[in-house]
């Protein structure tokens, strides 16, 4: 997000938002972005560790045992 001074229309200053992003699906997340900007010619495919992101699964509190047996009957 760009946010302008008041007292300075000049001075601008990047703020990062954080976003969220929730995905409901029995398949693994892509772990490659596309990027797209009016700006550039076409859409640029990059890894998610380049941008220092990654996915993380959300296990529900009440799930947290069942799910460590799973990982420890299956190594």
């Amino acid at each position: 997000m760009l946010s302008y001074d008041s007292a300075d229309p000049s001075k601008q200053k990047v703020i990062a938002v954080p976003i969220l992003v929730a995905i409901v699906s029995s398949l693994p997340a892509p772990a490659t972005l596309g990027l797209n900007s009016v700006q550039k010619e076409q859409e640029e495919i990059i890894p998610m560790s380049e941008l220092k992101m990654a996915w993380v699964p959300y296990v529900p509190k009440n799930a947290w045992r069942y799910v460590a047996l799973q990982i420890c009957a299956y190594p």
